[in-house]
């Protein structure tokens, strides 16, 4: 999906951070290897760090689409491996802010890409009682947990076993 040129792109902005990281923290960084990354995030979130494997995920359509996440989130994945190293914060807390200073990026938490068309819809499964009529929605795991265990709901309001009505995406 990206260019060969896109990803040269990334490697080099991912060993441009790491390099700022490493000069700046120089004692505390010492043993830290450049953090591995891929392009297989989907959705609408735009970077993900995984702070104890030391990597970094990227959406690859957010990526084409938008110069917000080729200016900065690759630096705000890599600020949250750092701070997680020097200043052991799992998130977007002080630590965090002052990496994303150092590496002169604003510490926004969220990307502000048009991505609606990306959002991940989910099938319900819907289950009606036939006493107060009312529709109950349930997630895929819980509607085959009841299919196959031989269970079954029960409507909260009268306790009468729900029936199931089909499915629907959301």
């Amino acid at each position: 999906m990206l260019t060969t040129t896109e990803y040269q792109e990334i490697a080099d902005k991912v060993h441009h951070y790491y390099e700022l990281a490493k000069k700046q923290w120089v004692t505390q960084l010492a043993h830290w290897k450049r953090p591995s990354w891929n392009t297989n995030l989907t959705g609408t979130t735009a970077g993900m760090a995984h702070l104890y494997k030391n990597h970094i995920r990227l959406n690859p359509i957010l990526y084409k689409r938008d110069n917000h996440v080729r200016d900065s989130t690759i630096g705000h994945e890599i600020a949250h491996l750092v701070a997680f190293i020097v200043y052991k914060d799992h998130g977007h807390g002080p630590g965090w802010k002052h990496v994303m200073n150092v590496f002169g990026l604003k510490a926004e938490r969220c990307h502000s890409i048009p991505c609606q068309d990306l959002k991940r819809k989910f099938t319900y499964y819907t289950y009606k009682c036939s006493c107060c009529e009312k529709v109950y929605r349930v997630k895929k795991k819980m509607h085959e947990n009841v299919r196959y265990t031989g269970g079954h709901l029960e409507c909260p309001i009268d306790n009468t076993r729900l029936v199931y009505n089909g499915t629907i995406k959301a």
